[in-house]
């Protein structure tokens, strides 16, 4: 799995540009999303749930087989969803010896964790087209997102706006598809047959 291009664009740049010598009512007047713009972002944050879900089945196969390592052994199964691909990420370098495809899997991991970013931002701030342009506009006000992007909070009635490509956006969708399938169809039965079935036939025996 490719990891996600960078989403700042020459298009986003110059939207953002212009955002800038916008008033607060021409802000507000921006299009609404249509119905494909919601789809789309609806598409994302499910296949999101559903990786998450992924890596939460993969968490549970290595515990059961009391594989992860501390200090996240401890904190089982009480883990933040931005913590997920880091304890697994951790888990398996730890293993010995390590799985094959631990770069591949890595590289999957390091993906999931740097689209997730992109994924809080469509679903927990309020979307607006952009006129002449195929990018989505996101307004936020957040005072710990803001201090994070920028360095500072939002005094008064500022307000943090976020520009996405849309075709960056559709990227994204293809590449949690990839992920979903890869943990959920390829690696989580294969983790169940290589580290939980031996164990449990040794109970057996």
């Amino acid at each position: 799995m490719a990891m996600p291009k960078e989403y700042r664009t020459a298009k986003v740049i110059e939207v953002e540009a212009a955002l800038a010598k916008m008033t607060s009512e021409q802000k507000a007047a921006l299009p609404s999303l249509v119905g494909g713009d919601y789809r789309l972002i609806g598409k994302i944050v499910q296949n999101f749930c559903f990786v998450d879900l992924h890596l939460r089945r993969a968490l549970a196969v290595f515990h059961e087989a009391k594989l992860i390592p501390e200090p996240h052994a401890k904190g089982y199964p009480d883990y933040q969803d931005t913590n997920l691909t880091t304890v697994l990420a951790d888990t398996l370098k730890a293993l010995k010896p390590p799985p094959a495809d631990l770069e591949t899997v890595l590289t999957f991991l390091e993906a999931i964790l740097k689209m997730r970013g992109y994924r809080n931002l469509v679903s927990h701030t309020a979307g607006k087209r952009f006129p002449n342009a195929d990018v989505l506009v996101f307004a936020g006000k957040n005072e710990r997102d803001a201090q994070k992007a920028m360095g500072h909070g939002l005094d008064g009635h500022r307000i943090q706006f976020s520009v996405l490509g849309r075709s960056e956006l559709e990227d994204m969708l293809t590449g949690l598809a990839s992920a979903e399938n890869y943990f959920g169809v390829k690696k989580i039965p294969q983790w169940t047959k290589d580290y939980l079935k031996p164990l449990q036939a040794n109970v057996a025996v």
